[in-house]
């Protein structure tokens, strides 16, 4: 039970803050001590101004059920004092278990009392557009034989106070209602940080629901109508989104760069980069060939074969592209769609890609640069990553 708001941690995950005893709720009261020191709690840290808002919930003590509390309390206390004393007490044996029984019967009215003591869930909130936070009250209800923790999750997922659960249409409605996005697109490390802070946004019962909406929301079929596209990064010199992927799979972290992208600017650049590929596909498809001649002769009196009608069955496929380091996503985007895509719906094809980087510093590379590359590689399952 923290006495002071220095000692409730301001961060991104989500926390029960139970009130001590001197901080009682009275039901339907605002100025009950409990809701006092709550937005104390919820207002400051130490000295400074909270950051993370949302992320805290506060359980307080009924004021009639904790008088309840404390008169079992000492009644606790009088049994053990006159057990710890019982030599100077000069106590029997009969004295002495029919007071180790009032003792034992204290204890089990405390651990009876504390469940029913601690029952009022007090959830700050904020309705959109408004700066003023409100309160939602909740008696905590439930069998006292169920775990105590078990019980508070229940009431406040029952309620819609906390989400166990966080669907990537949901996160939509949430960036474009409030609005969330950054222009044409938002950082997820911020995103997070925006789930994290403010009072008018769902309560996640853990980030990785706000992990698992994203990367459920860019895999979906109908992305463009209910969810959002993901890219790596944003290439401000050529004003284009790196990595962009919408309608499959993505694998993503919270505290990396990586961005939401709007659907409709996500769907611009994936058509334009489609007709790109088209074009580049059409321009190799139209290179000039030399055909075969059906006479006997070709124009400089050569004799000329006529072509075998078996033609050779071609069995292996190698292709070979040389990039740098700003065009790699780029690159493996449009073979991906022009490439693999055609190799894996060709039944029976086998595909193995090998990733083969140089690189050459004339300064050379540090020690601590080795290291990092050595570590890298290795974790990333690299055959080979050597230095020369």
């Amino acid at each position: 039970m923290p006495q002071t708001s220095n000692e409730v941690p301001d961060d991104i995950e989500m926390k029960l803050v139970v009130l001590g005893t001197k901080h009682q709720h009275i039901p339907r009261d605002q100025n009950s001590p409990a809701f006092q020191k709550a937005k104390e709690f919820l207002n400051t840290k130490g000295g400074s101004q909270r950051l993370y808002r949302n992320t805290a919930i506060f359980l307080a003590p009924d004021k009639t059920r904790l008088e309840e509390l404390k008169h079992g309390v000492k009644s606790y206390l009088a049994w053990k004092s006159i057990v710890d004393d019982k030599i100077a007490l000069n106590l029997d044996a009969y004295q002495t278990n029919q007071a180790e029984g009032k003792r034992k019967a204290g204890l089990d009215t405390i651990k009876l009392r504390l469940p029913e003591t601690f029952v009022w869930i007090l959830t700050p909130y904020q309705k959109l557009g408004s700066t003023e936070v409100q309160w939602d009250e909740s008696k905590m209800n439930g069998s006292n034989q169920d775990a105590y923790l078990s019980r508070v999750l229940k009431k406040l997922i029952s309620q819609s106070q906390l989400y166990n659960d966080f669907a990537a249409s949901e996160l939509r409605i949430n960036l474009d209602k409030v609005p969330l996005w950054r222009e044409n697109d938002v950082a997820i490390k911020q995103l997070r940080d925006d789930f994290a802070k403010y009072l008018y946004l769902p309560k996640l019962l853990n980030a990785n629901l706000l992990r698992a909406a994203i990367e459920n929301g860019v895999s979906l079929t109908a992305w463009e109508k209910d969810a959002f596209a993901y890219a790596e990064s944003f290439d401000d010199e050529n004003k284009r989104y790196r990595g962009l992927r919408a309608g499959s799979h993505v694998s993503i972290s919270l505290d990396g760069n990586g961005l939401l992208v709007k659907p409709d600017i996500a769907a611009a650049q994936l058509t334009l980069e489609k007709a790109e590929a088209e074009e580049r596909a059409k321009a190799n498809n139209t290179q000039p060939t030399t055909p075969y001649l059906t006479g006997d002769k070709t124009k400089s009196g050569e004799d000329v074969q006529d072509p075998d009608p078996k033609a050779v069955t071609k069995r292996r496929f190698f292709g070979h592209l040389e990039t740098d380091a700003t065009r790699f996503f780029r690159a493996t985007d449009d073979i991906e769609k022009e490439i693999l895509k055609h190799l894996s719906n060709c039944k029976g094809t086998n595909v193995k890609i090998t990733i083969h980087i140089e690189a050459s510093n004339n300064g050379g590379f540090n020690q601590d640069m080795e290291r990092t590359l050595r570590e890298n590689g290795n974790t990333l399952g690299f055959g080979s990553v050597e230095f020369e």
